[in-house]
């Protein structure tokens, strides 16, 4: 067994307990694997964000000069073992520490520490059935089995409350191992890993519930790999699955995983531990996950040699929250399983978690009653002897079907057939769809179907075939999964039982629209136009900007970078943008729609003046331009422009029109007097009496005043009353005379009776 517990863990990486949640970036490989020339090749240092990398060491090679290159870098040794070290390095040190290490001909390859997960929820504690183990026919197999063989059944999570009455005699605690804490004490501290020990190997007696293995000689080994969070690094997982194996664990329960990024193949680290934990005779059963998700891109899950698990609910169709797919082998009950929890207590839990030490219990079962059943031969007889769900054969919802305990401990040992048929041959191969359509990152998975000389069919195993693509870069394919790298046309083909069947795969852009088709621009404004690109599998997307080729007809008129577009000079152009071998043309005028006024109608009262304002509209945009505006007026004695105002210089109307860039708009501006009153319109007088009457004036701007200059004064009889300029009328003898004052184009009478 490799020595881990003592080794110093600087940090450990938390992970959440919902599945699934991350993502993994690319991994490190040495750069002497394919070239001699170091200084160039490696430029681009794969991020990662847990700070984490494990550095995998070539078979026989020295440690201690890798660990000082290491060490002189930057980086800081987290935990090692004689195969692999966990390195923890600082953002600064990253590049220089991963590039010294690529070069290192001791290493065989790097790659980022990922995060893994449990797999379940909890929720309402205390059901009263156990649904999941009379569907497997558990109580039947306890019946049937014959054999005690000790077994080992290492369940690789949060621990396990070993105090549990339901447990106690069932658990390892010699052998425990706690990753989190590094001690030798793996109580569980969260609850999901005694969840998945109940399950398997509960005490089958009167009180609490009973496991999966009933009363055979099986025990539980927790290797406590996740914290109180359910969460944990694949660092930790390797090295317990390694650690299992060594430990002489005949079943290993992984209820736990991570999501891989889009394409890319799952972690050398995962799948040289699972491969190591098989070599040496443990079966490695793992949970499909609870993302809804297609399984093919998540670890463990998707590990060739992995046994992996769906979940289904009492009605026998797939759970809701299940993931499916290619890699899936088998199914089992996950829905409202009641099981073990800290403290002594029960707990409902739902999950493929839950689903998968139902599996791993029936292996134990195989391998208690007939302990010289290799890997090979217990995962056999799991699936040959499912209860076959949904449609005929394997399909990606159930594997081979449900687990079925009572099957697997009936049927003959001896027998190490595949479950798929070797007395037959196949006849042809066909793809679940004719042509694969694709937007550019995007993937889509494709199933077989072999068709056998026996007029049988089944489903193929993403894993068990040849893939290959005509032109990668276009498109990638593994296990099934084809990823668009490029834009273009290839062709997927996937070969099985001697027999070849070709996918066309195309990455094509159908139509391309930008979100505005023309323009109308400001010198100097800016606007930026968006693309959305229909493709050929008829989804829809935004399209980066960087990914586009931007074009200007014209650069003196308006110039184009990543979508934003720049007015520069008065005119009109094209801009185009070409992406995926489709063009759209937007127009661009960089030319004045309209001049508008601010007031467009003035009215003002001689002498007064008013503040303009005069826009250019540019379609959306529009700019003050005032200052720059000729102006003329159609009647300069009533009304001009100066210095930003329009200045009344007398009564009447008037227009002033100003221009700009060839466009025009007009001001209309009365100054017109609306109205002439007097104070009194007749006025007896006596001889020599005077009288000056009181005149008020209302403007076309609604102001009134009363006028005392400007008047112009005339009398009918001067001999009977005269007026003089500044108004004042004079009795001169009896008689009656109108007095006529006019101002501003009004006249107002005053009638004047002189009494003899």
């Amino acid at each position: 067994m490799r020595e881990t517990v003592a080794s110093s863990r600087c940090t450990k990486i938390l992970l959440a307990l919902t599945l699934f949640g991350l993502s993994l970036p690319a991994w490190l490989t040495p750069a002497h694997a394919f070239s001699d020339d170091t200084t160039t090749k490696y430029t681009n240092i794969p991020k990662n964000e847990t700070g984490e990398y494990i550095v995998k060491f070539r078979n026989g090679a020295s440690q201690k000069t890798t660990k000082l290159r290491a060490a002189n870098n930057g980086a800081t040794l987290a935990d090692s073992s004689d195969q692999h070290m966990l390195l923890r390095l600082q953002k600064t040190s990253d590049e220089q520490a991963l590039q010294s290490l690529a070069t290192d001909p001791n290493v065989e390859y790097i790659e980022p520490n990922i995060r893994m997960y449990a797999t379940a929820s909890i929720e309402d504690a205390y059901y009263s059935e156990q649904w999941g183990l009379d569907q497997i026919q558990a109580p039947a197999a306890w019946e049937a089995a014959s054999g005690d063989s000790p077994v080992t059944v290492a369940v690789i999570d949060t621990g396990v409350d070993y105090t549990h009455p339901d447990l106690k005699g069932r658990v390892d605690t010699a052998n425990d191992i706690d990753y989190v804490n590094n001690d030798r004490d793996a109580k569980d501290d969260e609850g999901h890993g005694t969840h998945v020990a109940g399950i398997i190997a509960a005490k089958l007696n009167s009180q609490g519930i009973a496991g999966v293995v009933g009363n055979r000689n099986v025990k539980i080994l927790p290797l406590k790999a996740l914290d109180r969070k359910g969460e944990g690094d694949m660092y930790d997982v390797a090295t317990a699955i390694m650690d299992a194996a060594d430990l002489g664990a005949d079943v290993i329960n992984l209820s736990l995983g991570a999501e891989l990024e889009s394409g890319q193949k799952a972690p050398r680290t995962l799948t040289d531990a699972v491969q190591y934990a098989m070599d040496k005779g443990a079966l490695v059963v793992a949970a499909a996950g609870n993302e809804a998700a297609n399984t093919d891109r998540y670890v463990p899950a998707s590990i060739p040699g992995v046994i992996t698990v769906s979940a289904v609910g009492a009605n026998m169709k797939l759970a809701n929250f299940s993931n499916y797919g290619s890699s899936v082998e088998l199914t089992a009950p996950g829905e409202n399983i009641l099981s073990t929890y800290p403290g002594g207590r029960y707990a409902y839990m739902s999950g493929t978690s839950q689903a998968t030490p139902l599996v791993s219990g029936v292996a134990a079962l195989l391998k208690a009653s007939d302990p010289g059943m290799s890997v090979k031969e217990l995962t056999n007889r799991l699936l040959e002897t499912a209860t076959d769900l949904g449609k005929t054969g394997r399909d990606d919802q159930f594997g081979y079907g449900l687990v079925n305990a009572y099957l697997a401990i009936q049927s003959d040992s001896s027998s190490t057939e595949d479950p798929e048929p070797t007395t037959v041959t196949v006849s042809s191969l066909k793809a679940d769809q004719s042509k694969l359509s694709l937007p550019p990152n995007g993937s889509g998975t494709i199933t077989l179907t072999a068709y056998l000389t026996n007029g049988t069919k089944s489903a193929v195993a993403a894993k068990d075939v040849e893939w290959q693509t005509k032109d990668k870069k276009v498109a990638v394919v593994e296990n099934g999964v084809v990823t668009a790298a490029g834009f273009g046309k290839t062709t997927i083909s996937g070969a099985y039982g001697g027999k070849t069947v070709s996918i066309p795969v195309e990455i094509t852009v159908t139509k391309l629209a930008a979100s505005k088709t023309s323009l109308t621009m400001k010198p100097d404004g800016t606007a930026t136009v968006e693309l959305t690109a229909t493709y050929g599998d008829k989804s829809k997307g935004t399209v980066a900007a960087g990914d586009v080729t931007w074009k200007s007809q014209n650069n003196e008129v308006a110039e184009v970078q990543d979508g934003v577009i720049t007015a520069k000079n008065m005119g009109s152009t094209y801009i185009v943008a070409t992406y995926g071998d489709k063009t759209v043309k937007i127009r661009v005028n960089v030319n004045i729609t309209k001049l508008v006024a601010s007031p467009s109608k003035i009215l003002l009262k001689p002498g007064h003046f008013s503040s303009i304002n005069i826009a250019a509209i540019y379609g959306e945009e529009n700019e003050v331009v005032t200052s720059g505006v000729d102006w003329k007026s159609s009647d300069a004695k009533v009304a001009i422009y100066k210095d930003g105002q329009i200045v009344a210089k007398g009564f009447g109307t008037t227009t002033l029109t100003a221009t700009y860039r060839g466009k025009s708009v007009r001001i209309s501006v009365d100054t017109r007097l609306k109205q002439l009153q007097a104070d009194v319109t007749r006025k007896a007088l006596e001889t020599d009496e005077v009288y000056m009457p009181e005149i008020k004036a209302t403007y076309s701007d609604g102001s009134i005043e009363q006028v005392e200059e400007g008047i112009t004064w005339t009398s009918s009889n001067a001999s009977v009353a005269s007026v003089e300029e500044n108004g004042v009328i004079t009795a001169k003898a009896a008689g009656s005379a109108t007095i006529s004052a006019q101002y501003g184009g009004k006249t107002v009478r005053v009638s004047i009776t002189v009494a003899p």
